[in-house]
């Protein structure tokens, strides 16, 4: 653009706001009024308030006018020449922090969310303050997600508003256990399931179970997270809750997949996808092909993974799931570092490394790490492979996350091994196997005995196992 063309739209701007700033307030207020009441007939009338969805949550069902809320929000606010106008004005803000939202808009939709906190009296104020909470906590923003959501957890309780209480509790739990709170969210989860148990609200409990069997299988109670899990698939096919029996599914799925039951657990997330299909939930349909490529990457069927694993990639990337971008990510390295393409791996590993600390996803974060100290101990430098290890092993430890601490343990023992720290090797090996004989994990534990065989055989030295 030239001096000359910039110039002209500089002078068009100023001339624009002159004009309207001659026009007399009242005159301004119609204008805007005029504008709003344009804009509604144009995209199929006013839009509706928000609606109860099968989880009990209020949510605002999709409407033609959402791409312009924002802008509707504003002429409502300039349209008023008193306060009669508020309830627009908040009508149309939070349709717009929702929009935002599905567009995965995550930092605007954040502002949208504060902005309209602001606006809202005292007894209002939960929702917004839990769903900029929500927001934040998917953007990787952990600090305002904790603020915000212990703000709503104080606003719900001090207004005695049992469902909001429980509510934001779930969802403060589900930020504490991906932030390495494992405590603190198993508390929170408790505490909601015990009010969703007194209001009657079995749809909500099947929620709340399924998010505390999440966190217990992350810390290897296997028997109690499935029992729960069977308990939410009932109450949720109880209900009649399509999207939550296919998250359910999805989940068991998955603690069959923890078990090593691989064709079990291929049965069950078929079936979860044909539901989220069914339903159109494309994120979930990609977290879903993202656990199908495990099950076949455990199956041998390589190229069934990758496929599997590239598709998941598509959908994320198009919806910026970037939390599940990473995971799919480092699944797909640990598929070429099966197969000995470690040269391929690395770069994914690290891609994906970064997207983990991105987002704050501390068990991704050390899953990836474990990988890395995996790859770095075969291609060098062996430092860097320790040091790898350590900071996994720290992370699983903070996260409650035994078993994988137990296998990092193990592993580095026999990084130790290469080093020729010997005194260091036989700590790990023995805290790694006294971890994973707690948990039953015999069956690992050979495996790894018999790697830290051939690696004292290489280094010259005796057998620590």
């Amino acid at each position: 653009m030239t001096s000359a063309e910039t110039a002209y739209l500089f002078r068009h701007a100023l001339l624009r706001d002159a004009a309207y700033e001659l026009q007399p307030p009242g005159q301004r207020s119609g204008l805007h009024a005029l504008a709003l009441e344009l804009i509604e007939a144009l995209n199929g009338g006013r839009a509706p308030g928000p609606q109860r969805n099968e989880g009990g949550e209020l949510r605002c069902v999709p409407h033609a006018s959402d791409p312009f809320a924002k802008e509707l929000a504003m002429h409502a606010r300039l349209a008023r020449a008193d306060e009669t106008g508020t309830g627009l004005e908040c009508l149309y803000l939070r349709r717009a922090a929702e929009h935002a939202e599905r567009q995965y808009h995550n930092d605007e939709a954040l502002r949208l969310w504060q902005e309209l906190t602001v606006l809202l009296p005292a007894d209002s104020r939960t929702e917004p303050l839990r769903r900029a909470g929500l927001v934040a906590h998917h953007a990787g923003r952990h600090a305002d997600a904790e603020a915000c959501l212990n703000r709503a957890l104080e606003n719900a309780r001090a207004g005695g508003q049992a469902p909001e209480i429980a509510t934001t509790l779930s969802n403060l739990g589900v930020h504490m256990e991906q932030t390495g709170q494992p405590g603190k969210a198993r508390e929170c989860f408790e505490q909601a399931l015990a009010i969703w148990r007194r209001e009657g609200n079995r749809a909500a409990e099947a929620v709340t179970l399924a998010n505390l069997s999440a966190l217990l299988l992350d810390q290897g109670h296997h028997d109690e997270a499935e029992a729960m899990l069977a308990e939410a698939l009932e109450l949720h096919r109880a209900a009649g809750n399509r999207k939550f029996e296919a998250v359910a599914l999805g989940n068991l799925a998955g603690a069959q997949l923890g078990r090593r039951r691989f064709p079990q657990a291929l049965e069950l997330f078929e079936r979860a996808l044909a539901i989220h299909r069914e339903l159109g939930n494309l994120p979930f349909e990609g977290v879903v092909l993202m656990n199908m490529g495990i099950v076949r990457m455990h199956a041998g069927d390589s190229d069934a993974a990758e496929d599997l694993y590239r598709r998941s990639l598509e959908i994320h990337r198009s919806v910026g799931n970037r939390r599940h971008e990473g995971i799919t990510l480092t699944n797909l390295g640990v598929l070429h570092q099966n197969a000995g393409r470690l040269a391929e791996a690395l770069p994914i590993c690290e891609s994906a490394l970064s997207i983990h600390r991105e987002v704050g996803n501390l068990r991704g974060e050390a899953i990836l790490l474990g990988n890395l100290a995996l790859i770095r101990e075969e291609l060098g430098p062996l430092h860097e492979a320790l040091e790898a290890s350590r900071r996994a092993v720290s992370i699983h430890r903070a996260l409650g996350n035994r078993r994988l601490e137990g296998v990092c343990l193990c592993d580095r023992a026999r990084m130790q091994v290469q080093a020729g720290s010997l005194a260091a090797a036989r700590q790990d090996w023995a805290e790694g196997t006294a971890i994973l004989a707690g948990l039953g994990q015999g069956e690992t534990i050979h495996e790894k005995a018999q790697l830290l065989r051939q690696a004292c055989e290489r280094a010259g030295h005796e057998s620590l196992v």
